[in-house]
């Protein structure tokens, strides 16, 4: 495969992967680093570094992403009868937010735009109506438990 070829499938993994399980790992990460959490959008604005040079965009140096793990998956050919087994393998990624990231050229910068708008922020909840009821007795403590243990033998 040409670095392009490589570039561009890990840009369609990233975008169309099925599965949301390095969500958590990606949002508490971003968040330690200080990006608000409207502002991380996996899928949409969160990508390994061979995903941004897809898109035409390039990791800031000195930048730091968010280790995820992922499943690698490859096929490895038989020397002796010739046929091709998959087989697939844990590994880790590092992503990173776009805002860690330049446009490498002038149509990147303008091609690359988020699919969705950040959810607006939640209205506040109001504060609950302090109690102005009367305030009523404690309910009578129960009488005297009469337990009575009898003895039925055995060890």
């Amino acid at each position: 495969m040409t670095k392009e070829q490589v570039q561009q499938e890990s840009l369609t993994r990233a975008r169309f992967g099925q599965s949301a399980s390095n969500y958590p790992a990606i949002y508490k990460g971003f968040l330690e680093m200080g990006i608000l959490e409207s502002e991380i959008l996996p899928r949409e604005n969160v990508f390994t570094y061979p995903a941004w040079k897809a898109l035409g965009r390039q990791v800031r140096r000195g930048e730091h992403g968010v280790k995820v793990s992922t499943v690698q998956h490859s096929v490895k050919k038989d020397a002796k009868t010739g046929e091709e087994k998959r087989y697939s393998f844990p590994t880790r990624s590092t992503v990173f937010h776009v805002s860690q990231t330049d446009a490498t050229t002038a149509n990147a910068a303008a091609s690359w735009k988020p699919t969705q708008k950040p959810a607006p922020a939640p209205a506040p909840i109001p504060a609950p109506e302090p109690f102005r009821g009367p305030v009523p007795e404690p309910a009578a403590a129960p009488g005297p438990l009469n337990l009575h243990f009898e003895y039925l033998g055995g060890n």
